[in-house]
């Protein structure tokens, strides 16, 4: 049986200038003490990084035949592929 992992995203703040001083919180363990990574830029995709943008696509990037995407079945937005 799958089970969805969970996952959890607080932002605490968030402003239209910048600031000097950008921390991420990264958990190991969700029960454990978090890991505290400076950061020179926080993405939108909560990373420290550049800021990135990723185009919609109407085709796959990999060798998938063509039919999995068409006859997909989907649970909450996740994929379900059986063979």
């Amino acid at each position: 049986m799958y089970l969805p992992k969970a996952v959890y995203c607080v932002i605490i703040g968030f402003a239209s200038f910048d600031i000097d001083n950008k921390i991420i919180y990264e958990y190991s363990d969700i029960k454990g003490e978090p890991a505290i990574v400076n950061a020179k830029n926080i993405n939108a995709y909560l990373v420290d990084s550049e800021n990135i943008f990723i185009d919609r696509r109407s085709k796959p990037i990999s060798k998938v035949p063509y039919e999995f995407w068409k006859y997909a079945s989907r649970w909450r937005g996740i994929f379900i592929y059986q063979r």
